[in-house]
């Protein structure tokens, strides 16, 4: 019973493939400069996830690149400095480091020759079959667009509004007119 907490132990302790593993790089800045992440992209089988995050503490900063790895194994990894930028507008550079990286397997520890695929699944039968969802479905749909189509049909007749008459319109004197010879 003691290997398994030696296993959890050891597991915890080395990032597997796939996981996120956080490389820093820390580094002092002089006064006055601002530092910047460079565009970096680390070699086969390590890839960069995101972008490197910069956390200044005093004259220090500090790198944080996510990274994943896809192959078990030690890997050595070169982390760029960081961009420093003058504050007369002049763009230098410092060094990098190197790190490994130790990433376990997720896999069994056996040979490949020893694990067998498995067989195709095959489909599983659906044994039963019920009409309950669709009768809930049916109720819940009646439930609801009866009363509205009900509500609807009881609208009752069209409003006619008839326009007001235009102010200052008035009746104009045609039979006069008439009389008097016009047409």
């Amino acid at each position: 019973m003691t290997s398994l907490p030696l296993l959890l132990l050891l597991q915890a302790a080395a990032p597997t493939v796939g996981d996120t593993i956080w490389v820093a790089r820390t580094a002092r800045v002089p006064a006055g400069h601002e530092a910047r992440a460079p565009d970096w992209q680390p070699g086969d089988p390590l890839q960069l996830l995101g972008p490197a995050r910069v956390v200044r503490r005093g004259n220090a900063v500090e790198l944080r690149f996510p990274l994943v790895a896809w192959a078990p194994g030690e890997h050595r990894v070169s982390v760029p400095g960081p961009v420093l930028i003058a504050p007369d507008g002049t763009v230098d550079s410092l060094p990098g480091e190197s790190h490994a990286i130790a990433v376990a397997s997720v896999l069994p520890p056996v040979p490949d020759s020893e694990l067998a695929p498995q067989p195709a699944a095959t489909t599983i039968p659906r044994t039963t079959w019920t009409l309950a969802p669709l009768g809930i479905l049916v109720g819940v749909a009646a439930a609801l667009l009866v009363p509205l189509h009900l509500r609807w049909r009881r609208r009752g007749p069209p409003l006619r509004i008839e326009p007001p008459p235009a102010p200052g319109t008035e009746s104009v004197p045609v039979d006069r007119w008439i009389a008097a010879g016009e047409t």
